[in-house]
């Protein structure tokens, strides 16, 4: 089951900066102008950079966990069962 979406009502300018710009970035496959300044004014283009990376790194290394079938602590459940073959 996916989680429904759901932004945290109390972030300080620079959190939702990043949020906002990580959220449309993974959701959209792009960030919108609006969005893109609010970055930028908050953490130069050199900290937009940062964000992609960190962004694009979660992302392959998730990728790689889940293609290995990794598995996961034993106090946690999987959100989604497993694909039958």
């Amino acid at each position: 089951m996916r989680r429904a979406f759901i932004r945290p009502d109390k972030m300080d300018a620079d959190e939702a900066a990043g949020y906002d710009f990580c959220h449309e970035l993974l959701y959209t496959r792009q960030v919108s102008d609006k969005t893109f300044d609010a970055a930028k004014a908050k953490f130069g283009e050199r900290g937009i950079v940062d964000l992609i990376g960190v962004v694009g790194y979660y992302n392959i290394v998730s990728m790689a966990l889940n293609t290995d079938r990794y598995p996961l602590p034993d106090s946690m459940k999987p959100e989604l069962q497993a694909l039958k073959e």
